[in-house]
């Protein structure tokens, strides 16, 4: 599945229960998809009005009103009101599903892309009743970044150097993995994955393999990231991120992720949901957490 932005960003993900049959994790009501996408604020995707300072005279000098692209160039941004922005967008929809606005914990800013990517996961899911990441597993890191480097998918492995993937009674493997490239910072691309998936109509669909509004490809990385494959109970599932400023392909600011439910102990943790993240949440958030 690829996605097309209007600023020219692309997102792909991987849903590995083909090859080995139809997931057997039952439908929950937690991965219930949106009606519509929701838009995307428009400072997000355009500059909006840019004016020169007065004495300037290099169109480098231009600073536009949007506060994701202060200049007419799209770059990473992870100041702190372009990602508040995208947050803003991201509750529109929160509301729709009568969930609590996403609060960031405190340490957000300080984090690296992967690990913010991770912790947004984590909200994310949290707030649908489905239990949190434990952490990002350093045996799961070198497919993580390497898909990040490589510009794709996280490659499915039986195993990941001490993590075997658990798989079901049927011998579906529990195994999600996404990609996206091109997003402002890690806000944006949890806002593509999980808010603008669906069916937005002909010519207006960024998710190349929603091709109808009934297209099994709609909402594919958001029923992913909510634990499709991997169990919307999952209470030991560890992840792997990567990012990379520029993919080998040449693609800008390239994310990825991976879920595995293991079939055993994951192994030592490079960044843990509970030492890391837990205290700089809200006392909301925590106990939403840990329940």
């Amino acid at each position: 599945m690829r996605w097309r932005w209007p600023i020219g960003i692309s997102v792909a993900s991987l849903a590995v229960s083909a090859l080995a049959g139809s997931s057997s994790v039952a439908a929950s009501n937690v991965t219930i998809n949106p009606p519509a996408n929701i838009p995307s604020p428009t400072l997000l995707v355009s500059p909006a009005t840019c004016t020169l300072p007065p004495g300037a005279t290099s169109l480098a000098d231009l600073r536009c009103a949007s506060p994701c692209l202060p200049r007419p160039v799209v770059v990473y941004n992870d100041s702190p009101r372009c990602p508040a922005l995208v947050v803003q967008g991201i509750d529109r929809e929160r509301r729709a599903e009568h969930l609590r606005p996403l609060a960031l914990p405190t340490n957000f800013a300080s984090l690296g892309a992967g690990d913010q990517l991770f912790v947004l996961v984590n909200l994310e899911r949290i707030a649908r009743g489905v239990p949190p990441l434990v952490g990002v597993a350093e045996a799961l890191s070198p497919a993580a970044n390497s898909a990040a480097e490589r510009g794709g998918d996280p490659i499915f492995a039986k195993r990941y150097g001490a993590i075997e993937v658990a798989t079901d009674s049927g011998g579906t493997y529990a195994f999600d993995g996404a990609w996206a490239g091109g997003s402002l910072n890690p806000v944006a691309a949890i806002f593509g994955w999980l808010y603008q998936d669906g069916w937005g109509g002909p010519g207006k669909t960024s998710n190349l393999a929603c091709t109808s509004s009934a297209a099994s490809g709609c909402w594919a990385h958001r029923d992913e990231l909510l634990g499709r494959d991997t169990g919307t109970t999952c209470s030991d599932c560890v992840a792997g991120v990567g990012y990379a400023g520029t993919a080998r392909d040449g693609v800008r600011r390239s994310y990825a992720i991976l879920i595995v439910r293991p079939a055993a102990a994951s192994g030592p943790l490079a960044f843990s949901w509970n030492a890391q993240v837990l205290a700089h949440l809200s006392a909301y958030e925590r106990v939403r957490a840990s329940v």
